[in-house]
């Protein structure tokens, strides 16, 4: 080669901050006109972040016959990096761009100098990041007995170098395996680059033993490649037992503990489970009816009556004005209230049908819902109606109770809207019987109460309605702000072809609107709708009825349907719920706090559909929704 004498680039890492060069052992090539640069190879560090990290180059020149000055650019896999300043001792100082792709790995370093001499051998400098934390994705899983499994996922964060893995394990807390689950073990392994989350299954037992919850511990330990323990490393699962029936689930306004769930005094928007202490599952089971206003009741298969929620004025009937919120039991001194089939909730009373015939109601008297003759409060139940007796169904409204006996209805309490029936548009103190004239209303079903005004369903599928009408809840086409509807007049149909509506098998009201369900698992609505209560798209008020609507149709499939201040509820055949109306305490249970002109069906993050599931029967208070469950 004579005087010929090789040039060189040698390349020193002086800040590495997590970053290298790394030799591929890629070819060379020299040109005879021009010096080529080498590159030469240097360890890679490890535990940095991908580009945009500062490294020194060294560049030392050896010339015979040919110059070969400082390299002025560089890429690196073809994206540009950045060479400032002067070289000093042949020293540049070189800014890596970000990883293509944000990803680690290996890719092309080219240097280029001023006189466009390129470096054709090249090393390739290698992004990487630090080998991560590794931890599970929540501290608390929960899972229903029956589900059968849950996935516990577990995370890798804050980097993906290296090649790493953990091991995962459970261990007994209050449940014990293999009776309640099955142990699972083993190890999760990540390839370096590979920042995907790993899972495990554990897999559940249904005893069909009623338990309560119980838990599960869940460790992470042992990692390798580098990887850290990060937070939380340990997790517990809670099985909720379900081996019981009738539960009950509720969500919504929680201010005075009307969701029964023993916690904090805060509004749900998704469904949450119904304490009692008594019961040795923990939560309220065996219910068989429902009631609600600012307050919330139960009725259990053996007759008994649990209450929640609001108690200034007595309505939970445990002798105290004491809000609560978890269930208590119903007194009845010397013992507890029993023989009960129903229960309705007024403003701030509560009425109790027994299988007797009798009715029994308890808290603030003003204005004669108990129909005793007297305005004096009970903390504890005493006998409605002055002893009226054959009652077959109960309704509460604002300040007023209404009961059918037989076909006939009778009904006592706050009347100046005519929501007696008895045509004195007045209050009364004892029980009135509901007028048709000429004679008196006959052959009645059901009955359901608004705020101020009646609803009852006849045995031939029509509707009759009194009391007020000044939003057009009597569903008969009219408006009406005074009492001119004093006895019962007929809902209306227009697209009948009697006129009238039929084939109702279910009735709702509370507010200022009325509920009907069809024998076709349909519904229809009337009356007041300033939050989309109606269920037809829209805030229209509705003196006659809509049809409510769920897109891109109509609702079908109901099997029972109730009423809440300014919000509606449907059950359908496959034990999901359908919720409208206002939302301000999420009482539409979808998991939001917007209102919804439209039927949005309530969620349940425990079931795995991710709704709420199993429902028989639900009940709707003034900001809050309850449902039963088998």
């Amino acid at each position: 080669m004579g005087n010929r004498v090789r040039s060189f680039l040698v390349l020193a890492l002086a800040v590495t901050l997590g970053v290298g060069l790394s030799n591929c052992n890629r070819s060379s090539s020299r040109s005879k006109t021009s010096p080529v640069p080498g590159i030469a190879s240097l360890t890679p560090s490890s535990g940095g972040v991908a580009g945009g990290i500062s490294v020194a180059i060294v560049v030392q020149n050896f010339t015979d016959d040919f110059t070969m000055t400082p390299p002025t650019s560089v890429t690196f896999g073809g994206n540009p990096g950045s060479i400032t300043g002067t070289p000093a001792s042949d020293t540049l100082t070189v800014t890596t761009p970000p990883a293509p792709g944000g990803n680690p790995g290996f890719v092309d370093v080219v240097l280029t100098a001023q006189n466009a001499q390129t470096a054709t051998r090249a090393n390739a400098f290698e992004y990487l990041t630090s080998p991560g934390n590794l931890q599970f994705s929540s501290a608390a899983y929960q899972v229903l007995e029956s589900g059968g499994s849950i996935t516990i996922t577990v995370t890798r964060t804050n980097g993906v170098g290296n090649a790493v893995s953990v091991d995962y394990a459970t261990s007994d807390g209050t449940a014990t395996a293999p009776a309640d689950y099955t142990s699972a073990s083993g190890p999760l392994n990540w390839l370096a680059g590979d920042g995907a989350d790993k899972s495990f299954t554990v897999d559940i037992f249904n005893d069909s033993v009623v338990e309560g919850g119980e838990t599960v511990n869940l460790t992470l330990s042992n990692s390798t490649g580098g990887a850290t323990l990060g937070t939380p490393n340990t997790a517990v699962l809670t099985i909720l037992d379900d081996d019981y029936v009738g539960t009950v689930w509720a969500w919504g306004e929680n201010a005075f503990g009307a969701l029964g769930d023993g916690g904090m005094p805060t509004d749900s928007s998704t469904p949450v489970q119904v304490v009692d202490a008594s019961d040795p599952s923990g939560y309220l089971t065996e219910v068989d009816g429902l009631a609600a206003y600012n307050h919330s009741l139960a009725v259990r298969a053996d007759g008994t009556v649990r209450a929640w929620g609001f108690n200034d004025g007595g309505q939970l009937g445990d002798g105290t004005q004491t809000s609560r919120s978890t269930a208590i039991q119903v007194l009845d001194p010397p013992g507890f209230l029993t023989n009960v089939t129903a229960v309705a909730a007024g403003e701030r009373f509560s009425v109790a049908l027994l299988a007797s015939g009798f009715v029994r109601v308890w808290g603030v008297n003003q204005d004669g819902p108990f129909g005793d003759g007297t305005e004096i409060d009970s903390f504890t139940p005493v006998q409605a109606g002055g002893g009226i007796a054959g009652v077959t169904g109960i309704a509460a409204g604002w300040r007023h109770t209404v009961a059918h006996v037989g076909g006939s209805v009778w009904a006592w309490g706050y009347g100046i809207d005519g929501q007696l029936g008895d045509g004195a548009c007045a209050t009364s103190l004892i029980p009135v019987q509901v007028v048709d004239p000429p004679g008196f209303l006959a052959g009645v079903t059901a009955v359901a109460a608004g705020s101020d005004h009646s609803v009852a369903l006849l045995g031939n599928g029509t509707i009759r309605a009194w009391g007020d009408n000044s939003n057009g809840q009597l569903g008969d086409g009219n408006q009406s702000f005074v009492c001119t509807a004093g006895t019962p007049v007929q809902v209306v149909d227009p697209g009948d072809p009697s006129g009238f509506l039929q084939n109702v098998t279910a009735i709702a009201a509370a507010g200022r609107f009325t509920m009907a369900l069809l024998g076709d698992g349909t519904v229809r609505a009337w009356g007041d709708n300033s939050w989309g209560q109606l269920g037809d798209g829209t805030t229209t008020e509705r003196w006659s009825l809509v049809q409510v609507i769920d897109l891109p149709g109509f609702l079908t499939g109901v099997v029972a349907i109730a009423a809440g201040a300014n919000h509606s509820v449907a059950v359908k055949s496959d034990g999901t719920v359908r919720t409208w109306g206002w939302n301000s305490q999420g009482q539409l249970g979808d998991g939001t706090n917007g209102d919804s002109s439209l039927p949005v069906q309530v969620v349940d993050p425990l079931d795995p559909s991710g709704f709420l599931t199993g429902v028989t029967a639900v009940a709707a208070g003034t900001g809050h929704t309850l449902a039963s469950k088998q």
